[in-house]
């Protein structure tokens, strides 16, 4: 009786063994000390039937997904901080996570997939086993004051946090197929005459959801441009002053010629305020925002249209504005050392015969025609993307 007992005791020690399980200590963070310990996310994703299911996407993204638009005026792009993918047991495993609240989003393609709450302490093992359940569907229609199919090709919707977009028919009609949770969608065309609608919609497995209409106004005008220095030197004292640069002189940063503001040159100066107040300068010709820090995507650009060079090396920028497709004149380009992923649709349109830098980007997945554009004006760009 007594070895039978042994015997199954054994069977059940080698069985724990061989079942996935996180780990009974997350790994260091950065191997930098024994204190330095980072939390660990992991579990088994079963069906409704309790059946594990391998191959599904493990997402780890924050809980709270703001719908304000940050600091470069553009859609909230992708926000995923760790992934990992179920083995054949269902089991994933996500280490190195640090303390904060996120939501576990655990998809297999559109058809069925959960949000969960997970909040992590420093240090400390989380277990989830989410259940997928069937996607729901969401749909609606977005009215535009502008009617047609060629503004509508150009509207999107968005789930924030994600590179999860969807484009309206020629009608306005949409639908986008989601988990089981609580989404924030953003509506929006790329265009900056137009507003930006966020909403958020609770789906349920299977469920269709209409939403109804959503309806994007256009923004109102901006202020008329400058005439004159007194209005261009205005302007430019207004933004520096927000800018926390109060201390510095409008002879500082700006050259002056037949009357107007001319030239700007940052290079070097924090700027961590939107940029949009320099549109009002409509007679500058040169802009230097080189090592500026900013993150802006510049539409301010998109009223300027003396503009022929334009420094925007060595920033924080993901993604500049569809205002570059109008900014025919421009002759210089610098955008390198940023963090950009791809680059508006017909920016191709310019001739940049003076310079055109792309360096120093992730550039890795641009369409071939602006590929072939970027090749042209900018040989040996492609060298110096940082792709995965």
């Amino acid at each position: 009786m007594k070895k039978n007992r042994f015997v199954l005791y054994m069977g059940l020690v080698v069985a724990g063994m061989l079942l996935p399980g996180c780990m009974q200590n997350p790994p260091v963070a950065g191997g930098a000390s024994d204190t330095e310990v980072s939390a660990q996310v992991c579990g088994t994703a079963t069906d409704l039937y309790g059946n594990p299911i391998a191959d599904a996407l493990v997402q780890l993204r924050p809980k709270v997904i703001v719908s304000e638009e940050d600091s470069t005026g553009e859609e909230v792009g992708s926000l995923l901080l760790a992934e990992d993918t179920t083995d054949s047991l269902g089991f994933y495993q996500l280490d190195s996570v640090e303390e904060g609240a996120y939501h576990l989003t655990v998809t297999v393609g559109d058809s069925l997939g959960t949000v969960q709450v997970c909040n992590v302490f420093d240090g400390e093992k989380v277990t989830l086993d989410p259940v997928l359940k069937p996607f729901g569907m969401v749909l609606g229609w977005l009215e535009l004051p502008y009617e047609g199919a060629e503004v509508f090709a150009r509207a999107k919707v968005q789930l924030l946090g994600t590179d999860m977009i969807v484009r309206p028919d020629t009608t306005g009609m949409f639908q986008i197929s989601l988990p089981e949770g609580i989404h924030r969608l953003r509506l929006s065309v790329d265009s900056s005459f137009f507003d930006k609608v966020t909403v958020d919609v609770e789906v349920q497995p299977s469920q269709v959801k209409n939403i109804g209409i959503i309806r994007l106004a256009l923004l109102p005008p901006p202020p008329p441009p400058c005439n004159n220095f007194e209005c261009d030197s205005l302007f430019l004292r207004n933004f520096l002053d927000e800018a926390g640069h109060a201390d510095l002189d409008i002879d500082d940063v700006a050259t002056v010629k037949y009357g107007r503001i001319s030239e700007l040159n940052f290079r070097g100066i924090s700027l961590s305020v939107p940029l949009a107040p320099l549109g009002q300068l409509n007679a500058v010709e040169k802009i230097d925002l080189g090592k500026t820090g900013t993150a802006d995507s510049c539409r301010f650009i998109f009223s300027l249209w003396n503009l022929r060079e334009l420094y925007l090396d060595s920033n924080a920028i993901t993604g500049i504005s569809h205002a570059f497709e109008n900014a025919l004149h421009l002759q210089v380009l610098d955008l390198s050392g940023n963090q950009l992923t791809g680059l508006p649709g017909k920016i191709n349109y310019l001739m940049p015969g003076g310079k055109l830098d792309l360096s120093g980007n992730s550039l890795c997945n641009l369409p071939p025609e602006l590929e072939g554009w970027a090749d042209y004006w900018n040989p040996g760009w492609r060298e110096t993307q940082v792709c995965d």
